[in-house]
This record gives structure tokens, sequence and C-alpha cells, in this order.
């Protein structure tokens, strides 16, 4: 009887942290097109990442790089994402020197994606891209932003 108490016990608990540790976990997941071969880096940001980055892509909480496939289409997913607010940023990266080229003003001079639609030159805030997850979020389309200079930060 004791055996057991010493093998079950602790197996039992270890199933309960997994539990509870692991229910706040989702996936979130979508595509943009993109006709060009260039690699295309999809950041997921918390507030703290997006505000901290200072022009420094690729970064946030989550970075995937990914590529067209033929149809133009370029598909993302995040796994294990804590519930919480954040915002997706998209760049492709048009020279392949790994980060977003950006004007002296802050300007971007590759082209941007976003979850929701934004105006050219509009500044990306917070604000106005969170989204929850506290479920699995999928089927995100991300929309390119229309021309050059876009102003990604404020």
């Amino acid at each position: 009887m004791k055996w057991v108490l010493i093998v079950c016990v602790p197996a039992i608990a270890w199933s309960f942290v997994s539990f509870v540790y692991g229910q706040d976990k989702y996936e979130v997941s979508g595509e943009a097109a993109y006709s060009k071969a260039a690699t295309i880096y999809v950041c997921l940001h918390t507030q703290q990442t997006f505000v901290s980055y200072k022009f420094a892509m690729p970064a946030g909480s989550f970075t995937q790089t990914i590529k067209a496939n033929s149809s133009g289409k370029a598909s993302f997913t995040f796994k294990d994402v804590p519930k919480g607010e954040y915002i997706i940023v998209a760049f492709a990266d048009e020279n392949g020197n790994g980060k977003m080229d950006l004007t002296m003003y802050g300007l971007s001079v590759e082209p941007l994606w976003v979850y929701k639609e934004i105006s050219k030159g509009q500044k990306l805030q917070w604000s106005d891209q969170k989204f929850v997850v506290d479920k699995d979020v999928t089927g995100i389309t991300l929309k390119e932003v229309e021309g050059k200079g876009f102003l990604k930060y404020k």
C-alpha cells in the first residue's frame, strides 16, 4: 500500500499541475498574402514588447519567419500563447538583411502587414491593433499596409 501511495500521489500531483498550467495556453494562426519570394517575419507582441522594441524588428513575444507558397499565401501558427492581449505586425524582408528597414523618421521601406486595417501614414498604435487571446484565435488574415512610408511606432 505504501508503494502505491509513493508512486501514485506524485503522478496525480504532476497531472494536476500540468492541467492547471496548461489551461491558459492557446494557438494564434492565420496568413498573409505576398507574391514575392522574400522572407516574411511575423511578430506577435505583448504591450510590453511592442512598446520596448524601439524599431528593432523582428522582435516580439513570439516571432516566426515564413515564405509565401506558390499561390502567394504565407501561413503562420504560434503555439502555447499565454492568455492576454497581443498585436501582430509582419514585414517582408525584401533585401534579406534580417530586419525591417526604416527611414530616419521611422517610416518603413519594406512591405508591412497588420491584423486590423490601417491607413498609409497612420501610426501603429497598441490601442487600435490589440486583440485578446483567451481561446484559440485562428483564421487571422493579415492586411498589407498600402504603399511605403508607413509609420510603424508611436
